[in-house]
């Protein structure tokens, strides 16, 4: 309808898209890819830049291969080498299908516990930067340590498009 987003409908079966290491597990099941899929994705690179760990299939060139370690090995083993704090975030992706909406505040909640241990603010420079940040520019919203950006849904969807004569029903 006018003015909402809607949902579309999940194919039946996607065909592969993406970059090998970093797609989600759910990529090899033939999945239609959501937004708990792309959450996969940026898990994947930040256990790749954290510290130069390797995830467990990177080398491999065997698409088989990695779907199925992907698949098969244990989330405590692919996250190993991370922070405590981010040991929850792959059992809450394998929980969800297409429609359903991640949790954005246990992830940023996590990054936030992070920083917090490493002791660097979103206004922290990185290393090869020269100057000091403009701390002139207000804060942007999701800087907010309480994560309320992170919480809300403005959206709402988080089951499959309701036809106007059909009563929503729980599709886990």
């Amino acid at each position: 309808s006018k003015g909402q987003w809607e949902v579309r409908k999940a194919r039946g079966t996607a065909e592969f898209r993406g970059t090998l290491p970093y797609v989600s597990p759910n990529m090899s099941l033939k999945k239609e890819q959501g937004r708990g899929d792309d959450v996969w994705s940026l898990l994947y690179v930040l256990i790749e830049l954290n510290g130069g760990n390797r995830l467990p299939w990177q080398g491999e060139s065997d698409r088989e291969r990695v779907e199925l370690m992907k698949q098969t090995i244990p989330h405590h083993v692919v996250t190993q080498n991370m922070p405590a704090c981010m040991s929850k975030l792959m059992p809450h992706l394998a929980t969800l299908n297409y429609y359903q909406r991640p949790d954005y505040l246990m992830f940023f909640k996590a990054l936030r516990q992070v920083m917090d241990e490493e002791k660097v603010t979103p206004l922290t420079k990185y290393d090869w930067e020269t100057e000091n940040p403009d701390k002139s520019t207000p804060s942007a919203a999701w800087e907010d340590p309480a994560g309320t950006y992170f919480g809300a849904d403005p959206l709402g969807i988080d089951g499959p498009p309701v036809q106007p004569n059909e009563q929503k029903t729980d599709h886990s």
